[in-house]
């Protein structure tokens, strides 16, 4: 059983659960010998994100190595880019 930490502080909580719930919930706790709480608090974390999942996850890896797109100062020199070279864009003005 996990007790809790100054980390992990415990929420206390009231649910309501049918009674096919209830009874499962029972009988994995008596079968497990843990407290009903703790195989709720069990199941919960086998839902939640794992590192794993975010190392698998193609959308977690963009950037993860860096990368460079287009210009390396196209964010500074954008209008330089996008309308000419600096001279030619003030003697469009």
């Amino acid at each position: 059983m996990r007790h809790p930490t100054a980390e992990s502080a415990m929420h206390r909580t009231q649910i309501y659960l049918t009674d096919t719930q209830y009874h499962f919930l029972h009988e994995l706790a008596e079968k497990k010998q843990l407290s009903m709480a703790e195989v709720i608090r069990n199941l919960i974390d086998k839902c939640l994100p794992q590192v794993k999942d975010y190392k698998t996850n193609d959308l977690f890896s963009l950037g993860k190595d860096g990368f460079t797109m287009g210009k390396p100062e196209g964010s500074v020199d954008h209008d330089k880019y996008i309308y000419g070279s600096e001279t030619e864009n003030k003697e469009k003005q």
